[in-house]
């Protein structure tokens, strides 16, 4: 069996290409200015994500209570739950 062994250089550069995109999203967005030449520094108020929640079938009620609890834990998130009627998985998906 013949084994390729792994250069010290080979894998900082394979380790670097994997990071590079893990740090990068890992950033805080640019800012832009306005048109007054300001800086915006506050985010917008819309700034609420929603969280879809899929279910094969009907929604038990004990999730949406869990969903309710999730958004006051968390005010920037809404969760938001939703049943997929199919007569298969492949329809479901």
């Amino acid at each position: 069996m013949n084994r390729m062994m792994m250069n010290r250089r080979y894998f900082l550069q394979v380790a670097s290409l994997t990071l590079l995109p893990v740090v990068a999203g890992c950033t805080a967005p640019a800012v832009a200015p306005t048109q007054d030449g300001q800086e915006q520094t506050d985010a917008p108020a819309s700034d609420q994500v929603q969280l879809l929640m899929a279910n094969y079938g009907a929604i038990p009620d004990a999730w949406v209570d869990l969903g309710k609890v999730f958004s006051e834990e968390n005010p920037g998130i809404n969760v938001v739950f939703e049943g997929v009627q199919a007569t298969s998985w492949a329809d479901y998906f």
